[in-house]
């Protein structure tokens, strides 16, 4: 938030780190930040999840599902929160 704007609605896409790790890994080189220790990655996924349950504007996406379940989940938030046609 800056000042007294926010977001209309925010999309936080959930992994759990270890599955994300391992597909960061399958891309490549890991940069600085994806070579950090998993307990990192678990303190902060809980920050996120904490911050997501106590705003009622941030929408989580199961991001451990395929590109096409992934896709399917944001059209549908989108569709319901911003009326977008299907």
């Amino acid at each position: 938030m800056l000042g007294d704007f926010a977001p209309d609605l925010t999309l936080y896409l959930d992994i759990d780190p270890a599955l994300g790790l391992a597909r960061a890994s399958a891309r490549g080189e890991l940069d600085r930040i994806e070579q950090e220790q998993l307990s990192f990655f678990e303190r902060t996924r809980a920050r996120y999840q904490q911050l997501a349950a106590a705003d009622p504007r941030i929408f989580t996406v199961q991001a451990q599902l395929t590109p096409a379940q992934v896709r399917g989940q944001i059209h549908g938030i989108l569709e319901q929160q911003l009326c977008i046609p299907g």
